[in-house]
């Protein structure tokens, strides 16, 4: 191997290139890198679009203004606003790296402010909708996993890879190992959906603890193209959009409407901090009519 000679000022291309070492290295989740990669590629082609060489142009010759007009017109190219922030963020993370390995000396995002996002309340399914759903699964595994989502809460690859020994059945308690950071994390479910998940695990014949919870034909782990087409699925059945992400802010919905304190939403959902919980905690006026009439203040003197 080739010894590494460090450069004062490597290039733009150069220095991308090593974050995303960086981002392997530190055992990001493959979503994250796929993320950075992503996102930091759009930039870099956006770049030589307009006249500027990620492999010539040295990295301290980046100028705030052409992320600020990157950023521009990625808002005018009629991006949702949710993914200009995206840009911004990877920007952010990969200009800060820059700064931390000794390449700038101050990031040029610094007077860069963040986007704004526009603050909509994540969309959910009611309960009759659920039940809807339900209605329209066809076997005992996508009704227990359509439960199991709406209980736990998990992120789709979270519950993609549980196995069995992961669940106590007696107990709810849903251990979550690689949940998003590497972090873990309890979840909890119900009697109800403990009843078709045991139901669902029974059909399965015998089953051993280290077998994936959810599985497809001959035994193998459910992917995430799967969970997808089960979703398309429901979703032409029911006649409701239908996607895995949106059983957390139902879950999320659910649990704030029925009195959980947020602070246990957030340990349940393994949140790292209440801001986007706040956005759940905005939920319609028929709500906050129904929790003022059961919590006013002068009603409760």
């Amino acid at each position: 191997m080739t010894p590494l000679t460090r450069k004062a000022a490597p290039s733009v291309l150069a220095c991308f290139s090593v974050f995303l070492l960086d981002t392997k290295s530190r055992r990001l989740s493959p979503k994250s890198i796929r993320f950075y990669d992503q996102q930091l590629r759009y930039f870099l082609d956006w770049l030589e679009e307009n006249g500027v060489f990620p492999d010539s142009v040295s990295i301290t010759e980046l100028d705030r203004n052409d992320i600020r007009q990157y950023l521009s017109d990625r808002t005018d190219s009629g991006l949702a606003a949710a993914s200009v922030d995206a840009c911004y963020r990877a920007l952010n993370a990969f200009c800060n790296f820059c700064v931390a390995e000794g390449w700038l000396t101050v990031s040029p995002m610094s007077n860069i402010r963040r986007p704004r996002k526009d603050q909509k309340i994540p969309p959910a399914f009611s309960k009759d909708e659920i039940e809807h759903l339900l209605r329209n699964c066809d076997t005992s595994r996508d009704r227990a996993l359509v439960l199991f989502l709406t209980d736990t809460g998990c992120r789709a690859q979270e519950m993609l890879n549980l196995n069995i020994e992961d669940v106590v059945l007696s107990t709810g308690s849903v251990n979550i190992l690689r949940g998003k950071g590497a972090k873990q994390r309890y979840a909890f479910i119900g009697f109800r959906t403990r009843k078709l998940l045991s139901l669902y695990l029974a059909e399965r014949g015998s089953v051993e603890s280290k077998d994936p919870l959810f599985i497809i034909e001959h035994g193998t782990r459910l992917q995430y193209d799967g969970l997808k087409s089960l979703m398309h699925r429901l979703e032409k059945a029911s006649g409701l959009e239908c996607y895995a992400h949106k059983f957390r802010h139902t879950m999320a919905r659910l649990c704030l409407r029925a009195g959980m304190n947020i602070y246990a939403l957030q340990a349940l959902m393994g949140h790292s901090s209440l801001e986007i919980l706040k956005v759940y905690a905005r939920v319609e006026g028929v709500d906050v009519a129904a929790a003022h009439q059961q919590y006013g203040a002068v009603d409760s003197l």
